[in-house]
Protein backbone atom coordinates (compact mmCIF):
# COMPACT_ATOMS: atom_id res chain seq x y z
CA UNK A 1 0.00 0.00 0.00
CA UNK A 2 1.07 3.57 -0.80
CA UNK A 3 0.65 6.67 1.34
CA UNK A 4 -2.75 7.00 0.51
CA UNK A 5 -3.76 3.72 1.26
CA UNK A 6 -4.30 2.38 -2.06
CA UNK A 7 -3.42 -1.14 -3.59
CA UNK A 8 -1.10 -0.98 -6.68
CA UNK A 9 1.33 1.28 -8.23
CA UNK A 10 0.44 4.89 -7.28
CA UNK A 11 -0.84 6.76 -10.72
CA UNK A 12 2.04 8.34 -12.13
CA UNK A 13 0.14 11.31 -14.07
CA UNK A 14 0.00 13.32 -10.83
CA UNK A 15 2.76 14.71 -8.70
CA UNK A 16 3.55 13.45 -5.53
CA UNK A 17 3.17 15.95 -2.69
CA UNK A 18 6.94 15.77 -2.61
CA UNK A 19 7.83 17.30 -5.86
CA UNK A 20 7.23 21.19 -4.96
CA UNK A 21 9.31 20.79 -1.81
CA UNK A 22 11.93 18.84 -4.22
CA UNK A 23 11.96 21.49 -6.50
CA UNK A 24 12.56 24.13 -4.25
CA UNK A 25 15.22 22.33 -2.34
CA UNK A 26 17.19 21.82 -6.03
CA UNK A 27 17.01 25.51 -6.27
CA UNK A 28 18.49 26.49 -2.79
CA UNK A 29 20.95 23.92 -3.70
CA UNK A 30 21.69 25.51 -7.30
CA UNK A 31 21.67 28.85 -5.58
CA UNK A 32 24.61 27.65 -2.82
CA UNK A 33 26.49 26.33 -5.59
CA UNK A 34 26.79 29.58 -7.68
CA UNK A 35 27.45 31.62 -4.21
CA UNK A 36 30.01 29.17 -4.25
CA UNK A 37 31.85 29.47 -7.19
CA UNK A 38 31.94 33.64 -7.12
CA UNK A 39 32.80 33.81 -2.91
CA UNK A 40 35.25 30.55 -3.61
CA UNK A 41 38.16 32.11 -6.09
CA UNK A 42 37.87 35.63 -3.77
CA UNK A 43 38.41 34.27 -0.56
CA UNK A 44 40.76 31.44 -1.84
CA UNK A 45 42.81 34.31 -3.29
CA UNK A 46 43.08 36.29 -0.10
CA UNK A 47 44.44 33.34 2.22
CA UNK A 48 46.28 31.57 -0.08
CA UNK A 49 48.63 33.53 -1.84
CA UNK A 50 51.60 31.50 -2.37
CA UNK A 51 51.32 27.78 -4.55
CA UNK A 52 52.55 26.00 -1.26
CA UNK A 53 50.33 28.11 0.82
CA UNK A 54 47.05 27.06 -1.65
CA UNK A 55 48.68 22.85 -1.71
CA UNK A 56 48.51 23.39 2.38
CA UNK A 57 45.30 24.67 2.57
CA UNK A 58 43.82 22.13 -0.39
CA UNK A 59 44.91 19.35 1.64
CA UNK A 60 43.23 20.74 4.70
CA UNK A 61 40.09 21.21 2.74
CA UNK A 62 40.01 17.56 1.36
CA UNK A 63 40.42 16.19 4.65
CA UNK A 64 37.63 17.90 6.51
CA UNK A 65 35.46 17.24 3.69
CA UNK A 66 36.43 13.46 3.89
CA UNK A 67 36.02 13.79 7.83
CA UNK A 68 32.07 15.67 6.86
CA UNK A 69 31.57 12.79 4.51
CA UNK A 70 31.86 10.29 7.36
CA UNK A 71 29.15 12.15 9.62
CA UNK A 72 26.74 11.90 6.98
CA UNK A 73 23.98 9.65 8.10
CA UNK A 74 23.50 5.98 6.41
CA UNK A 75 21.31 6.33 3.57
CA UNK A 76 17.82 4.45 3.89
CA UNK A 77 15.73 2.52 0.44
CA UNK A 78 12.46 2.67 0.09
CA UNK A 79 10.42 -0.11 -1.65
CA UNK A 80 8.94 1.07 -4.98
CA UNK A 81 6.56 -0.52 -7.16
CA UNK A 82 7.80 -0.99 -10.31
CA UNK A 83 5.41 -2.34 -12.97
CA UNK A 84 6.10 -5.61 -14.80
CA UNK A 85 5.50 -3.86 -17.97
CA UNK A 86 8.52 -1.52 -17.14
CA UNK A 87 10.49 -3.89 -15.89
CA UNK A 88 10.24 -6.18 -18.61
CA UNK A 89 11.01 -3.54 -21.21
CA UNK A 90 14.00 -2.35 -19.02
CA UNK A 91 15.14 -6.39 -19.40
CA UNK A 92 14.58 -6.43 -22.80
CA UNK A 93 16.72 -2.88 -23.71
CA UNK A 94 19.43 -4.22 -21.24
CA UNK A 95 19.36 -7.13 -23.40
CA UNK A 96 19.74 -5.96 -27.54
CA UNK A 97 22.26 -3.46 -28.36
CA UNK A 98 25.61 -5.27 -27.02
CA UNK A 99 28.49 -2.99 -26.12
CA UNK A 100 26.61 0.14 -27.51
CA UNK A 101 23.08 -0.38 -26.09
CA UNK A 102 23.01 2.52 -24.17
CA UNK A 103 22.76 4.72 -27.65
CA UNK A 104 19.53 2.78 -28.41
CA UNK A 105 17.18 5.47 -26.89
CA UNK A 106 13.47 5.00 -27.44
CA UNK A 107 12.98 8.47 -27.59
CA UNK A 108 15.59 10.20 -30.06
CA UNK A 109 13.88 7.41 -32.50
CA UNK A 110 12.27 9.18 -35.67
Amino acid sequence: KNEDGEDGAADKSKPSSATPSRAGSVGKLGMTVGLAFMAGPIMGSTIATTYSRCMQLATVLAILSAVFISWLPPTTTTNKIIDKEEKSASEKSNKKGGLLGFLNVKAART
